[in-house]
């Protein structure tokens, strides 16, 4: 045993990347949890009413159950509503979230996020008005829970990232300048900041019109293999789809990997044009713009957004130091009335193996940006579980999706809230979790002789533990001091 001081062992501290590893400045590798935090306004109200809320007692609770990540949702609408004139308000309003932060050892990253590119319509939101070019199409009305085909059916959509990826000129400036004027304008707000770990340039970056194309290729390549396949025939892919009383529920039948391998495979050369000629040049461009007032800070770069699905991704490593890879992933029918039932691991698995893949031709750190969205029925718990072991097996920090008040008492919280090693003392060789038997364990091997202390998050009292380290628990927190050597830890709870 051994005496230390509580309020030093987390606090939130200066953070490097040491290949796929974060690292803090004591030399010990860093693992974060957290949740997206996203206010999109009034939807009612035009101009749009932003208000982002978040009381140090929320902070408080998100960080007494191991969360110590924020992704901190910034909306360009909110920021530039009438061009060139910038809402210092919000933006100082975001800026004290990240300084009270950092009061409850909790990290935060700001992300551009925009939902069907714009903020003036039902269910969209990021760009404003003037930054929304949609060649006078106009955006339909849908339903949230078939809001995603806003991206593929709607012209209007496809149209206005049309025009955004190709820099069109609003008043004489292209439209990827004006963006990039408007991160630096906000980024010395952060800058300074304990708490802030860096800025994603743009949440789920859409292809534009030729998503529809993308979307074409997909169904015609399913049904093609679907109806081929001995006991699924045409029609039963017709009344599922087409006259059933849940469509979503022909993903049902997607359960085979080589069939699902097919039709997120049928697009590859669309997206791979995309993600080589207009979105790798798009982040580059704004890494570039926004060198100045990052600074030490971290840059995140997504996928696209039919990446987030498992098609396949072709971003290009960008030799900077500074870029931490950050992943989306839902499974098809993540965000429709089917997503609790029809929740497949394996569909995720190839999800997550398929950024593993980018994650490796980067050759930098992970932090997934936004997972879930099955948090109900018992199968979509068990699916979540399954997620977080896949994160755990990869060593990736993650971020779910969404914070709601109140989620500390749902369901949810008994599969999210789980033990993991905060700060390990060198390089943590593996850490797992098995939710059924509630027992952690992990090895790291340490290399600096200095006595360093490792720090493991408890979701609860221990019932025993197994290690050869000298530990104490303070709060819900294992500490361990140890010097160089291999160290293991085993709980049960």
């Amino acid at each position: 045993m051994y005496i230390t001081t509580y309020c030093e062992v987390i606090k939130t501290d200066t953070i490097h990347i040491e290949k796929y590893a974060f690292v803090d400045s004591k030399g010990r590798e860093r693992i974060f949890r957290g949740m997206s935090f996203v206010t999109e306004g009034d939807i009612k109200t035009f101009p749009r009413v932003y208000e982002p809320v978040l009381s140090d007692d929320m902070l408080r609770e998100y960080s007494e159950k191991g969360f110590n990540l924020i992704r901190l949702a910034v909306i360009w609408d909110a920021v530039e509503h009438e061009m060139g004139r910038y809402d210092d308000e919000y933006i100082c309003r975001i800026a004290d979230i990240i300084k009270r932060c950092s009061k409850f050892d909790i990290y935060v990253y700001v992300v551009i996020y925009q939902k069907h590119y714009a903020s003036f319509v039902n269910g969209g939101v990021g760009a404003p008005l003037w930054a929304t070019d949609t060649l006078n199409r106009t955006y339909m009305r849908v339903k949230y829970e078939a809001s995603q085909l806003q991206y593929f059916f709607n012209p209007a959509v496809g149209n206005a990232f049309d025009n955004f990826w190709s820099n069109k000129k609003i008043a004489a400036k292209g439209l990827q300048d004006r963006y990039a004027g408007m991160l630096n304008h906000i980024l010395p707000f952060f800058a300074n900041k304990k708490a802030f770990l860096g800025i994603d340039f743009m949440n789920e970056p859409f292809p534009g019109s030729c998503c529809l194309s993308i979307f074409r290729s997909a169904v015609s390549t399913g049904i093609k293999h679907l109806v081929h396949e001995k006991k699924i025939g045409t029609p039963t892919v017709v009344k599922n789809y087409f006259k059933g009383q849940n469509r979503y529920d022909i993903f049902r039948y997607v359960e085979n990997e080589e069939t699902f391998n097919k039709i997120v495979n049928s697009a590859g050369r669309i997206t791979k044009d995309f993600d080589r000629k207009k979105y790798a040049p798009f982040f580059d461009k704004m890494a570039d713009k926004t060198a100045k007032n990052v600074g030490n800070s971290f840059i995140f770069e997504e996928n696209n957004y039919c990446s987030n699905i498992g098609m396949p991704g072709f971003l290009p490593a960008t030799g900077r130091k500074n870029v931490v890879f950050a992943p989306n992933g839902f499974d098809l029918t993540s965000g429709t009335t089917a997503d609790e039932e029809t929740a497949s691991s394996m569909r995720t698995d190839i999800i997550w193996k398929r950024h593993r893949d980018t994650q490796e031709r980067l050759g930098c750190p992970v932090i997934v940006g936004a997972w879930g969205k099955h948090s109900g029925a018992n199968r979509g718990l068990a699916h979540i579980s399954h997620e977080m072991d896949v994160f755990d097996r990869n060593k990736w920090s993650s971020v779910f999706f969404k914070y709601t008040p109140g989620i500390f008492k749902a369901p949810i919280a008994d599969v999210l809230v789980r033990p993991y090693p905060v700060a390990t003392a060198g390089s943590i060789d593996y850490y797992r979790y098995d939710a059924h038997c509630r027992i952690f364990e992990m090895q790291y091997s340490q290399k600096r002789s200095a006595e360093i202390e490792t720090v493991v998050y408890l979701p609860g009292k221990p019932k025993d533990i197994e290690t050869d380290v000298n530990f104490i628990i303070e709060g819900n927190y294992l500490k361990a001091v140890t010097s160089t050597g291999v160290h293991k830890i085993r709980i049960k709870f």
